[in-house]
């Protein structure tokens, strides 16, 4: 969630707030009352920065990906999204984890330090498959762009190796060329896609009674024929 008020998506943390209702709370760990949402998300979005002025239990919220709320929208509980669990972070304010499933972690819910650990299925490996072009990209990129490498990156499969090759090759073609040959390898056309419109809360000026509602039109006008 913060992470759209980092990227300078103006106002989206606000129209959070408004949304939720003037009651609406956030819930930490501990004992003690429950933190007003209104007052303290927007000090939050500022991220790191914040830290300073949030109290001692919601030290860490600003760190929050999404919040999960009672369908009153009256509670929030922060959590953090991670696509590895090994990456996660605690802390307070912060109630519950949400990662894909890993080789050492199965799908389920457990708890792991002061977190709520949900971990979601992944039967067809996604996870792996997403890292390993990740990684391919990334050693692609720091070869043709002659960067220090860093400790963190693990080195591709043999499959992704080959694509990492294929792009070295074109260092001077432009992000937008390899990004759509990616997406031809990808076949993308195998996938059909369907349109529609979802519902939207709408605010309250926007309700319209369909039953009472007027027509509005222009008025026709004619010429007077000889």
């Amino acid at each position: 969630m913060f992470g759209h008020e980092r990227a300078r998506h103006l106002g989206f943390t606000d129209a959070v707030v408004n949304n939720a209702s003037g009651d609406a709370v956030l819930l930490p760990d501990g004992s003690g009352r429950p933190f007003a949402s209104g007052s303290w998300v927007p000090i939050a979005a500022r991220g790191v920065a914040a830290e300073a002025q949030l109290r001692e239990r919601i030290k860490k919220v600003w760190k929050t990906d999404l919040f999960l709320s009672s369908v009153e929208k009256a509670r929030f509980a922060a959590a953090t999204i991670k696509s590895n669990w090994h990456q996660l972070e605690d802390g307070n304010g912060l109630r519950v984890a949400i990662v894909p499933q890993a080789i050492d972690l199965p799908a389920g819910y457990q708890r792991w330090q002061s977190l709520h650990l949900v971990a979601l299925p992944d039967p067809d490996g996604f996870m792996g498959l997403f890292n390993d072009a990740y990684e391919a990209v990334a050693e692609a990129v720091l070869t043709v762009g002659r960067h220090d490498r860093a400790p963190y990156y693990y080195k591709p499969s043999a499959k992704a190796q080959r694509i990492q090759a294929q792009l070295e090759k074109y260092g001077k073609v432009k992000v937008v060329d390899i990004l759509d040959s990616l997406n031809e390898a990808a076949q993308q056309n195998l996938i059909t896609i369907d349109r529609k419109l979802m519902s939207v809360e709408a605010p309250t000026w926007l309700n319209i009674n369909e039953q009472r509602t007027p027509i509005i039109a222009p008025r026709p006008s004619f010429e007077k024929l000889d």
